[in-house]
């Protein structure tokens, strides 16, 4: 069954284009339907068990999710991922019928998301310290993030040529690899040249490369590490 996972995986990275985040959401879910229905009765362990896997299959392992604790989103998010891989299955042949076809979605409620009032984004942006490299680093990216809206993962991957500081834009790449070209505001750049010409390189080791934001190690600061960062300056603001 597995295999079937694993050949869709590689249909979604190099057919769709989705980002790594994603596809790692999608192996997890659909490795996790597979370790479920290993208890159900179709074959886990060879490549023939998903044509056994029927309708109330699919509706048990959604009532079990809902025991184990999992929120209305991540059960919608995980049921998504069951439909998407059993209509790639369809569409290869391996099966004949979509077993996830009447899989109703678990209701989402939508809330209205929490913003910070601009005194509180003024206190954030403010809350670097000093001009130690990791402050030059951490102003530049609360900067370019106030700038331009882009994503955490989308900052995180720029490397030092998709920066234009002369002509005042960011390229960067979202979604499916698509690109985009934003325009930064003065002070946005003027943080961004401030680390590249006095914090950067400071902080590069022989294995960085071309990788813009940078850790103490000299390694491509990471996600994770960035939300380490926002945690400590917005106590600190």
């Amino acid at each position: 069954m597995r295999k079937s996972v694993d050949k869709f995986l590689n249909y979604m990275t190099v057919e769709r284009g989705v980002s790594a985040n994603t596809l790692a959401a999608y192996r997890n879910d659909l490795y996790q339907l597979i370790e479920f229905l290993d208890g159900q009765g179709p074959d886990g362990n060879g490549d023939d068990g998903w044509d056994k896997v029927d309708s109330d299959d699919m509706v048990s392992y959604v009532l079990k999710l809902h025991d184990r604790g999992y929120s209305d989103t991540t059960r919608a998010r995980k049921v998504a991922s069951a439909r998407s891989f059993f209509s790639f299955i369809v569409d290869e042949g391996a099966i004949s019928k979509d077993p996830t076809e009447n899989l109703s979605f678990p209701r989402v409620g939508r809330s209205l998301p929490e913003v910070l009032s601009i005194e509180e984004v003024d206190a954030l942006l403010s809350s670097p310290a000093g001009d130690t490299p990791e402050a030059t680093r951490d102003r530049a990216m609360l900067e370019l993030l106030y700038a331009t809206g882009m994503r955490v993962s989308e900052l995180v991957s720029l490397d030092v040529e998709d920066i234009d500081l002369e002509q005042s834009f960011v390229r960067c790449f979202g979604k499916g690899s698509k690109e985009r070209m934003i325009p930064i505001h003065r002070q946005a750049a003027d943080a961004v040249k401030t680390y590249l010409m006095a914090g950067r390189p400071k902080l590069m080791k022989q294995r960085s490369g071309k990788a813009t934001f940078l850790n103490r190690r000299g390694d491509r600061l990471g996600r994770q590490g960035f939300w380490l960062v926002l945690r400590r300056l917005s106590i600190r603001a």
